[in-house]
């Protein structure tokens, strides 16, 4: 909800549309590294589940 509030209110406050770039250029870093946190955590997961079953 963050990033949609950030866009909004940058769409809204500029004229010129550089605000809005900045806005659509940090949400998008947020998107790419809210992902890559999300593989590594499933990796470390699957990792932690083979573990187990292979133990047992």
């Amino acid at each position: 909800m963050p990033q949609a509030k950030r866009l909004v209110t940058a769409a809204l406050a500029d004229k010129q549309g550089s605000i809005v770039r900045k806005a659509i250029k940090n949400v998008d870093y947020y998107m790419r590294r809210n992902y890559i946190a999300y593989r590594s955590h499933a990796k470390k997961k699957l990792a932690a589940l083979e573990a187990s079953l292979g133990a047992t």
